[in-house]
């Protein structure tokens, strides 16, 4: 149940909601989209209308609302009815096919900047334990292999070179079965960074139980919580949020991801400050031959 209903924020339960899809039931899964896909809509509804609209029993909006923390439907129309739309602010609603080109720019900005104050307000105590931990691992490791595939795999890269410059050893290879080799060529005390946004990947969760297999420490930033790659790793960071409906795998996620990995890489640079310094200076003697 949700602790002092009284004073949840609308905007906190949504982005509750969407690190659960994984984990629902199909039909779980398709009501929930649907509520997610305008929950200023749902204040207006019965129960007994949405269940027609979505084409389920009540019984299953009951439960996917118990799912959700609440008591039931009457607590989710309440929660929602307090969101404070106006229909001034482009930076609310979701991207229309006829969109211009300016309401989308602003619309995009919009939802990055309600995502990430979302996720700075939703942090628990579990994920500030995971992150002091994982900070611990990667300060401590000999070795730390970063892995991303598609889309997370800018972000494994961007990780990886930040992780260098403070003076760590990183691999991060790209091709997926070097990845799998990699990870499984790890030792005890050494550590897997993972960036996956749906927690989903085969070839993800594989390099997940060759690393677990080899002994090391692994910890991953992903979007949603309830996924397969949970059950594999020790350290879970959960980025989720808000997402435009016309976009489900939106940029603004990644920034979210970009945005925890940079705590991270500054949180362990000053928990090393000497080995952090010495390192960035090097960098900058470096980078110094390449410029005008």
């Amino acid at each position: 149940m949700i602790k002092n209903f009284a004073d949840a924020r609308p905007d906190d339960l949504l982005a509750h909601s969407r690190e659960l899809l994984p984990g629902l039931t199909a039909t779980e899964r398709r009501l929930l989209e649907w509520i997610l896909a305008d929950p200023d809509r749902v204040p207006l509804l019965s129960i007994t209308e949405v269940s027609r609209a979505v084409e389920c029993s009540e019984a299953t909006v009951v439960r996917l609302c118990q799912r959700l923390g609440l008591r039931g439907y009457g607590q989710l129309r309440l929660l929602l009815s307090r969101r404070s739309v106006d229909p001034v602010d482009l930076a609310r609603g979701p991207i229309e096919l006829d969109e211009s080109d300016h309401e989308i720019l602003v619309k995009t900005l919009g939802h990055a900047a309600r995502l990430l104050e979302t996720i700075a307000g939703r942090i628990t105590a579990e994920m500030d334990a995971n992150f002091s931990r994982a900070v611990d691992a990667v300060g401590a490791t000999h070795r730390l292999l970063v892995l991303g595939i598609g889309a997370s795999s800018a972000i494994a890269q961007d990780a990886a070179q930040q992780l260098r410059t403070i003076g760590l050893r990183v691999d991060s290879p790209i091709d997926p079965f070097t990845q799998l080799f990699e990870a499984g060529r790890l030792e005890r005390g050494d550590v897997c960074l993972i960036i996956s946004h749906t927690g989903t990947t085969t070839d993800i969760l594989r390099c997940a139980d060759a690393a677990g297999a080899a002994g090391a420490t692994r910890v991953a930033v992903s979007s949603y919580r309830t996924t397969p790659l949970q059950g594999k790793v020790e350290l879970l960071l959960v980025t989720g949020g808000l997402t435009p409906t016309f976009r489900p795998e939106a940029a603004m996620n990644r920034v979210a991801h970009l945005l925890v990995l940079d705590a991270l890489v500054t949180a362990v640079a000053l928990r090393h400050r000497d080995r952090s310094a010495a390192a960035l200076e090097y960098l900058h003697s470096v980078t110094a031959t390449n410029q005008i």
